[in-house]
Order: C-alpha cells, then sequence, then structure tokens
C-alpha cells in the first residue's frame, strides 16, 4: 500500500543521507568528491551506466546536506569537494 510504501523510501533516503554524512566526516580534511563516496559505497562493482546514477543521487545527497546541515563546499579544476562546515 502507498503509506507503506512512502515510509519505505523515506527509510532509504534517511539511511542515505547518513552514509553521505559519515562519508564526509570519516573523510579526508580536504574534503570528500561525489565519486569519493560512490566507491565507498559501491566499490567498483557499479557498470558505467550505474556509476552516473549513483554520483547524481549522491550529488543531490550532498546538496541537500549542504543547505541543511552546513557542510561546506569547495570547487578547485572543475572538482566539488565537501566537508564538515
Amino acid at each position: 500500500d502507498l503509506p507503506t510504501r512512502v515510509g519505505a523510501l523515506r527509510a532509504h533516503h534517511d539511511e542515505r543521507l547518513a552514509g553521505v554524512r559519515a562519508s564526509v566526516l570519516e573523510g579526508a580534511p580536504g574534503g570528500v568528491t561525489a565519486f569519493d563516496i560512490v566507491g565507498r559505497f559501491w566499490g567498483d562493482s557499479l557498470s558505467p551506466h550505474e556509476v552516473r546514477f549513483a554520483l547524481a543521487e549522491v550529488a543531490a545527497h550532498l546538496e541537500y546536506l549542504r543547505l541543511r546541515d552546513g557542510l561546506e563546499r569547495t570547487a578547485a579544476g572543475g572538482v566539488d569537494r565537501y566537508r564538515s562546515g
């Protein structure tokens, strides 16, 4: 039923947000990239097509956390890095 499915989706995204947040907090002092986090979650098990979807998902979570929780984003050489604010 719909309420159960919505609850499951919310739980999944809350879990993913927690994993992304932990990846940032445990990352290098200079910050982590979305690609770093994709590697942490899935290693090299994804196809190139799946990597693109994973990058989009992780990037969205990083931006959500930046806006909501104050992660810091720096950009250099076309690469965005995130660290705890």
